[in-house]
């Protein structure tokens, strides 16, 4: 059964910010865990000014980590923050107040034409069949209807069907999908977006449904700027690629700053003493 939605949505399209935690730096304290098993580390402002007794150096690759151990410093005590007040009460304030649905889906792009996304639910996982390439709805991430906010988590596969094993499941996959929306190629020009539900999944729950509806409808009616935000991230980072080849960052020793709390090592504490 396809679907089409004439529907208006607010939506937020919000630039993706990914961030990565190496395990060097990780792997690097185990090889001083001799001194540094009964200690604390700090990350302090850069105004503190600590007083180094010992120091060790290790060599992560093309830069070098440093181990002080310094003398307790005196931390700047946070200031407390008053207890934010209470709203107003308001006689229609559970009127107005919109459901929240939190959604998260992973999506497998096809030739950028035909898109395999599944909805996680409580009572297990829902799978479509959308005539929209969803690589372009990437970076949604939240859309208001008049009555519920939704918050988007998508996660993004792109496929080559031209390189696709035939006896793959994704081949397979592909092969459900152009049987669930039959004719995709010839569709008129201004037609709505569609989607079809997959044989044998779970039911879809009416928020899963619903959150289909809202990104559709919402492609619907700005396709121009979620393709031209798409085109612009692909452009930045090429751009940021092409620079990071052409001025690689020269890279930056780093600086660890510890002291004992109490330890067998230190049962007072480390008292002031000269640098080493």
């Amino acid at each position: 059964m396809l679907s089409d939605r004439s529907r208006k949505d607010r939506c937020f399209l919000l630039p993706i910010r990914v961030a990565w935690f190496g395990s060097a730096i990780l792997l690097l304290c185990g090889s001083v865990a001799g001194f540094a098993q009964d200690v604390t580390t700090s990350s302090a402002p850069p105004q503190i000014q600590f007083q180094v007794l010992q120091r060790w150096k290790a060599q992560a690759g093309d830069h070098s980590i440093y181990f002080n151990l310094v003398v307790p410093p005196i931390l700047p005590v946070a200031s407390a923050q008053p207890a934010p007040s209470a709203p107003a009460a308001s006689g229609d304030s559970q009127a107005t107040e919109k459901k929240f649905v939190s959604v998260f889906m992973t999506a497998t792009v096809y030739d950028h034409q035909i898109t395999a996304v599944t909805v996680n639910q409580e009572n297990g996982s829902f799978k479509a069949y959308s005539d929209l390439d969803f690589t372009y709805l990437a970076g949604v991430q939240t859309c208001e209807t008049d009555d519920s906010t939704y918050s988007f988590f998508l996660v993004v596969d792109n496929q080559d069907s031209s390189a696709l094993d035939p006896n793959s499941p994704q081949a397979t996959e592909l092969a459900q999908a152009r049987s669930v929306l039959p004719a995709l190629q010839n569709m008129p020009a201004g037609t709505a977006s569609q989607y079809g539900a997959a044989a044998g999944t779970a039911a879809a729950n009416p928020d899963a449904i619903a959150a289909l509806d809202v990104l559709h409808a919402y492609y619907d009616v700005a396709s121009a700027q979620l393709i031209q935000r798409y085109q612009q991230r692909v452009a930045a980072a090429a751009q940021a690629a092409l620079e990071a080849s052409q001025n690689p960052p020269v890279p930056k020793d780093t600086i660890i700053n510890f002291w004992p709390i109490k330890s067998t090592l230190f049962p007072n504490g480390v008292q002031g003493g000269a640098s080493k």
